[in-house]
């Protein structure tokens, strides 16, 4: 049986740059990587990368000291992007092209949800004193909207960027090649721990044993948490499942990056510049029991629909040369697990929701930290998030919740062009979802005000066998 000092759960962004951090501080290390080579429902293929915190912000962000923190690793992590790719890329001897700057726009197909976003978004870079611009709508390259979607605001962040994952999941993989890493393409599917070691079964039967092993494999994790015996000690994940497309089009002229504020339980409206005349058009998430592979009609329906009509109605003949759908880990408090757990040799880094990609240099310099120092990193704002730990508050009773989760749904329901007699009506319907989402809560467990991302999971499944599913989740955590 192989046995190596470190075993990195995961092949995605995350447990790749960890593995990158570990390798360039002990060029001697044995360590390899686990994890299907086609990477199937896996986040960091599917998404879009963007590299930035302000585009995020919304009304919530600044609630509680854990939000406040949570903002701060983002906010941190923007700093180390430059020096990060640059090491990475002169391990690699890859380039890797950045779309430099980010448009936010405001328009009025969402609702109000879109004005406290907006508004939120302009005072945290007032607040962090980041550099921004107001600008024209006539002056965002490659903006063209139907007339009766156009942004009335607009703002321009010159430190927001994105590439592409997979050129940087590709740069990742040469330099652990270089460094002599293992890659083992298969799943885990059964884990036994000691004192002395981990011993990890995989898809093919095979078994390997390392001293020291990083759980880092999205919303894939919860099983191998299991496994371990560390359910009742850690936030239950689940799968945060995006729907994006790929277009191409001649002589595109958008060059940056063009969003909306998040809205609607979502990540807003997003286009990103890639090489070769190419578009990534996301805008979609939907929190789910298990993990989805294959994207769902109606949601690229919606996301086509939104691009066309509020960034740019004359790419409708675009070619779409690839459908993505991911599953971002969402643990059940929607704050990340970082760090050791009291299984010795057994680390955990997930939970990281729409932040992991974001994060990633600044998670990896912290758990190879952990690591090496066998303990936590002092003064370390990751502490917070350790994965074991009690479930984090963020509303303090359900009328808050209710109310979020209202603006939420009201504003889905703007943008799949629910149209309502004038005058009036929209109190009507806002009242109908909330005494519908009172119900919801009222059965759901007091002990815990569970965040509105998980009302959706609800009405699109089996109510009462979701409900009492995050009913055990919230139970198990109590007196952690």
């Amino acid at each position: 049986m192989k046995h190596f000092d470190i075993l990195i759960i995961g092949n995605g962004i995350l447990g790749t740059s960890i593995a990158f951090e570990l390798t360039s501080r002990d060029k001697n290390l044995n360590l390899a990587i686990v994890g299907p080579q086609q990477k199937p429902g896996a986040a960091t293929i599917a998404a879009g990368a963007m590299l930035g915190c302000f585009g995020e912000v919304t009304k919530t962000s600044f609630k509680t000291k854990h939000h406040i923190d949570k903002f701060n690793l983002c906010h941190g992590a923007s700093t180390l992007w430059d020096p990060w790719l640059s090491s990475i890329e002169q391990c690699s001897n890859d380039t890797i092209p950045l779309s430099e700057g980010c448009f936010i726009i405001r328009n009025t197909q969402s609702g109000v949800i879109d004005d406290h976003n907006y508004i939120a978004i302009q005072e945290a870079l007032e607040a962090y004193d980041c550099e921004y611009s107001i600008c024209r709508t006539s002056d965002i390259p490659g903006y063209h909207p139907i007339s009766t979607q156009r942004a009335y605001d607009s703002l321009f962040i010159p430190s927001e960027k994105s590439l592409n994952p997979n050129q940087l999941l590709s740069a990742l993989n040469k330099t652990l090649v270089n460094a002599n890493c293992e890659f083992v393409y298969h799943t885990v599917i059964d884990i036994k721990h000691t004192e002395a070691k981990t011993i990890v079964t995989l898809s093919n039967g095979e078994k390997i044993s390392a001293s020291n092993i990083v759980i880092s494999a999205g919303s894939q994790s919860q099983p191998l948490i299991d496994a371990l015996g560390l359910q009742k000690n850690i936030p239950n994940l689940f799968s945060g499942v995006g729907s994006a497309f790929v277009a191409q089009a001649e002589n595109l002229a958008i060059k940056h990056i063009i969003r909306t504020p998040n809205r609607s339980f979502a990540c807003g409206l997003h286009v990103l510049p890639q090489a070769n005349n190419q578009l990534y058009v996301g805008a979609t998430n939907n929190v789910s029991l298990f993990p989805e592979h294959h994207p769902r009609l109606s949601l690229i329906n919606f996301v086509t629909q939104c691009f066309v009509e509020q960034i740019n109605q004359d790419l409708h003949n675009a070619k779409i040369i690839k459908l993505l759908t991911g599953n971002r880990p969402v643990s059940l408090d929607t704050f990340p697990l970082i760090g050791k757990t009291h299984k010795k040799g057994v680390y955990i880094a997930s939970g990281t929701y729409r932040d992991g990609i974001h994060q990633s240099p600044s998670i990896a310099k912290y758990l190879a930290d952990v690591i090496f120092d066998a303990g936590e990193k002092e003064g370390s704002l990751y502490k917070a998030f350790t994965p074991e730990r009690k479930l984090i508050p963020t509303y303090k009773h359900k009328n808050e919740a209710i109310g979020d989760a209202v603006e939420a749904y009201m504003s889905g329901a703007y943008e799949h062009k629910l149209y309502m007699p004038r005058v009036g009506w929209d109190k009507f319907f806002e009242e109908l979802i909330r005494e519908r989402l009172n119900k919801i809560y009222d059965k759901l467990s007091s002990k815990y005000i569970i965040s509105p991302d998980f009302l959706l999971m609800i009405d699109e499944g089996n109510e009462q066998q979701v409900i009492d599913i995050l009913n055990k989740c919230i139970e198990e955590k109590e007196g952690v």
